[in-house]
């Protein structure tokens, strides 16, 4: 059984909202977005917690690796002819 299914909370629009529960009980999400984005990310995974959509496009603006692989040539570095997604590994 999953928090979110006991108790659902309203989306958080507030950055200094304070974590609860956790590791970083007491921390506020303002916090976890600039120093620990990989444990805030896991929250809403976990659906532990929601975002509402502005502090949501904020988050993921700021930490743009955390949802999907970001491929060299993104970064403006050379592939080596490897296409993305081919299984091959970079050069």
């Amino acid at each position: 059984m999953k928090v979110s299914d006991v108790y659902r909370r309203p989306p958080i629009s507030d950055r200094k909202w304070v974590i609860p529960f956790g590791k970083f009980k007491g921390r506020t999400i303002e916090w976890l977005m600039d120093c620990e984005p990989d444990y805030l990310q896991w929250c809403i995974e976990q659906d532990m917690i929601e975002l509402d959509h502005i502090l949501q496009d904020e988050f993921e603006q700021m930490n743009p690796w955390l949802d999907r692989e970001v491929y060299p040539y993104e970064l403006g570095e050379s592939t080596g002819g490897i296409e993305p997604n081919s299984g091959e590994a970079w050069n």
